[in-house]
């Protein structure tokens, strides 16, 4: 009987860490039910950080600095034109952060805190310089209070 007991413990000890790595391994696809995400207009897996989408970036910029890393980060010349109209408009407490994506496309984001959480305008801009422009509006407990696109 104790062998058995023994041999039964050494196997499913064996059986679990023989599957063990498998099961680390395997990534979930889509929206998860209880998946934590932020973005717009793209939805970003936070838990991946969404590594496929994001060519180059420049973050956390004063209004100046942001002027200055639109060319740093490979955008096109209409681009740059309708980016640098978009953060002349920052103030000096706003955060600029720009982002170029694989498919060409920049996403400009300035965010400004407020007394109970933050603002942002997110302006859209493909290689032709078209844009869409969306405002929205975070508490300080992180929960969406206002979204509205402009454009």
């Amino acid at each position: 009987m104790r062998r058995f007991v023994f041999f039964s413990l050494i196997s499913t000890v064996i059986a679990i860490l023989a599957t063990a790595p498998c099961a680390r391994s395997q990534a979930t696809v889509g929206v998860q039910k209880f998946g934590t995400y932020d973005g717009s207009p793209d939805v970003v897996d936070v838990g991946s950080l969404g590594q496929h989408l994001e060519t180059a970036a420049a973050t956390q910029l004063s209004k100046s600095n942001a002027l200055q890393a639109l060319q740093s980060v490979g955008a096109s010349p209409a681009q740059i034109e309708a980016a640098k109209s978009f953060i002349q408009r920052a103030t000096t407490a706003t955060q600029v952060t720009i982002e170029k994506f694989s498919d060409g496309v920049l996403r400009v984001t300035m965010t400004r805190q407020g007394a109970d959480g933050s603002q942002s305008f997110v302006r859209i801009i493909n290689q032709a310089g078209q844009s869409n422009t969306a405002q929205r509006a975070v508490n300080a407990a992180g929960d969406l209070v206002h979204l509205d696109y402009k454009n």
